[in-house]
């Protein structure tokens, strides 16, 4: 790298600032700011010429100590993953994708631009040649991310995917990016640069493109079942609950029915001054009674679905004891993500005690704050966390019996929750924590 020549060091210092301009408006693009940083139009330069005065020192080390190239790429990467984590929020795997993949974009379309100008101009130095082709490659690496952008924002990830998913993405790119560098050094050393060469490597950013749009569709597919599940449940909920409704109106008809003659018996014992029958007879209507009772949280909402869950759990002879349940009316959480994560926890927990000897649940559910609080508690007769840490479901069909934890750390992380599993003296916990989203003002 000849610095003392002005043109090439003019040529050096464009690439380099290019390069980090165009992936910070990459990422702004793909993922939110952090709020601190409002003022976009001073950051973005700043930070581009920061990146580029560390990507250009880690760019003179590694030439001097002749660095294997796949470790100058990562070392490389490592300052925009730095900035990534640093400027902006959101998902932490998408950030890390967007890194991996501008590498690697970066990387096959400055070796395609240099291919095309070695081929176009022979005579020319393959310095000039290197420093030109990485300034014309910036325009045509914005187009690639920002056409990138664009199908991301028509298939929103909305729905975290499991980490898995993120993983085989990283994989694949990665395994894209190793073909990628093999394929050039196999044109580049055996002097096998022509057009056709030149048509691999657009194949391969295709096949990037591809693979990427191929991924999103899976995380679509994932976020379509986890809403059919949602709502199914809701479904299954009001279905519940219209069945429970007719129930109660017709015990209470035949308790209306019935009416004059618990008085007219209230009375004859009355008369007869037998006072401990009375009392008995007073106690089961009490009971009666208590049996058509329904548990009042202050949210509709949450009612519905504690209300249809201790019923579930009485005809499975399992205790629910309600400790606390105070909500407001209106919440700024969606009504179908309330209902999912209230149903899903009950759920899990019914589940557990179904054939313990005396099964109990303690539930506890308060606002505090902007927070909502959740406490699940169920009895347990082994430790399931040392037995299985990640709770990973047991049955047969496990892509389907695993949504309902998925669906509550899907929930928990979009209104940025911490969700804690922890087991003492013979009971299950599940903690959950949910932070409300501003409210828009009412008219």
């Amino acid at each position: 790298m000849r610095l003392n020549d002005p043109l090439i060091l003019l040529l050096t210092i464009t690439q380099y600032f290019l390069k980090f301009v165009v992936f910070l408006f990459f990422l702004s693009k793909m993922v939110p700011w952090k709020p601190r940083f409002s003022q976009k139009g001073l950051v973005i330069p700043l930070a581009a010429l920061a990146g580029a005065a560390a990507d250009f020192f880690i760019t003179i080390l590694i030439m001097r100590a002749t660095v294997f190239f796949p470790v100058f790429a990562l070392l490389g990467a490592a300052v925009f993953l730095l900035l990534a984590v640093t400027l902006f929020d959101g998902n932490i795997y998408l950030r890390i994708f967007c890194v991996l993949l501008f590498t690697m974009l970066v990387w096959l379309i400055d070796f395609f631009c240099r291919n095309a100008l070695q081929l176009a101009f022979p005579t020319v130095s393959l310095g000039l040649i290197h420093h030109i082709s990485a300034n014309i490659s910036r325009p045509f690496v914005l187009l690639v991310c920002l056409y990138i952008a664009h199908i991301t924002k028509k298939n929103p990830i909305d729905i975290k995917p499991p980490v898995g998913y993120w993983i085989s993405v990283y994989i694949i790119t990665m395994l894209e990016y190793f073909c990628g560098i093999f394929i050039n050094d196999l044109l580049t050393f055996n002097n096998l640069l022509s057009p056709t060469a030149l048509l691999m490597q657009v194949a391969l950013l295709g096949m990037i493109i591809a693979g990427y749009a191929a991924f999103l569709r899976v995380c679509q597919n994932y976020q379509r079942t986890i809403r059919q599940t949602l709502t199914e449940q809701q479904l299954n909920m009001q279905k519940s609950h219209f069945i429970e409704s007719q129930s109660t109106f017709e015990n209470l008809r035949a308790l209306q029915h019935e009416f004059k003659n618990h008085i007219f018996y209230m009375d004859f014992l009355l008369e007869k001054k037998d006072y401990k029958k009375l009392d008995e007879y007073f106690a089961g209507y009490r009971n009666k009674q208590e049996a058509f009772r329904d548990m009042e949280s202050g949210n509709t909402i949450v009612n519905a679905v504690l209300n249809q869950k201790l019923r579930t759990a009485q005809q499975k002879n399992i205790k629910i004891v309600i400790d606390s349940a105070s909500l407001p009316e209106k919440t700024s959480f969606e009504d179908m993500d309330l209902c999912a994560v209230v149903s899903n926890l009950l759920d899990n927990a019914i589940e557990a005690c179904e054939g313990q000897s005396a099964p109990r649940i303690f539930v506890t559910m308060k606002m505090v704050k902007n927070h909502l609080h959740i406490l699940v508690k169920n009895t347990i007769e082994e430790d399931v966390l040392k037995l299985n840490p990640a709770l990973h479901t047991t049955k047969d069909n496990k892509a389907m019996h695993g949504l309902g934890l998925r669906i509550i750390r899907s929930i928990s992380e979009k209104y940025n929750g911490i969700l804690n599993f922890s087991v003492e003296n013979s009971f299950f916990i599940t903690a959950l924590t949910l932070q409300e989203k501003e409210m828009e003002p009412h008219d």
